[in-house]
């Protein structure tokens, strides 16, 4: 693994994921439920799942591979029993979570049930709510070039750690591979990929009242979306 420099670059890292995806396998129960190692309770989701370090990761210790890299150190949690974790035993938590996949996939819903009152949310649709004060979902050509500065600001207030937040999720499509990655990179954010089927996602566009006055345009955003996805 190449020498790191920052403790956020440990999870984009193709040793790190493999490692979880390999812990995740390996550590099912008898009836093959995999189960968080903190509450006890299954974890249903791929997305929902931590790989939490016993012994903190720091500046220290980052390029100690007895310390990133062990099983034995990697305890694999629920999202919301990760964040209790880090409150209970007072650990700097302060994270960026990169939260990413097909529209309508669950992003948004994933998030509001995972974040604390203290974490911060990007997300284009509540960003263009707010500056147009109108229906969700409604985005002026007009109001575009401001609606994407603000975006702007609230990520590189992040990338910059100001202010007092706990963690900050950012909402993301993220359906191409490289420029995904860059935006982890400048970052240095956990991805966390939110997974659905094309049908899925296009069945949710049916039932949901608040995209239907502009539904052949997320039909197609879900479409290019399948289109263009690199995993």
């Amino acid at each position: 693994m190449k020498l790191l420099k920052s403790v956020h670059e440990l999870y984009v890292t193709g040793e790190f994921r493999g490692l979880r995806q390999e812990l995740m396998n390996k550590r099912v129960d008898g009836s093959g439920l995999l189960r968080c190692q903190h509450c006890h309770e299954v974890i249903t989701k791929a997305c929902d799942c931590i790989a939490h370090h016993i012994k903190p990761v720091t500046l220290g210790n980052l390029n100690n591979v007895e310390i990133t890299l062990n099983p034995a150190n990697i305890a694999l949690v629920h999202h919301k029993c990760h964040n209790e974790i880090h409150e209970r035993f007072g650990y700097a938590r302060k994270k960026i979570y990169y939260v990413y996949g097909a529209p309508l996939s669950g992003k948004t819903t994933w998030v509001k049930d995972n974040k604390g009152s203290n974490d911060i949310v990007i997300d284009m649709d509540s960003i263009w709510q707010c500056i147009t004060g109108g229906q969700r979902y409604y985005k002026p050509d007009a109001l575009k070039t401001n609606a994407f500065a603000m975006r702007d600001f609230l990520l590189s207030m992040c990338k910059e750690n100001k202010g007092f937040w706990n963690n900050a999720y950012i909402i993301e499509g993220g359906a191409v591979k490289v420029k995904r990655e860059q935006r982890l990179r400048a970052l240095g954010a956990e991805p966390i990929y939110i997974e659905a089927t094309q049908t899925e996602c296009l069945e949710r566009l049916e039932r949901d009242i608040d995209r239907q006055p502009y539904i052949e345009e997320w039909r197609q955003y879900i479409n290019e979306w399948f289109d263009t996805y690199e995993s």
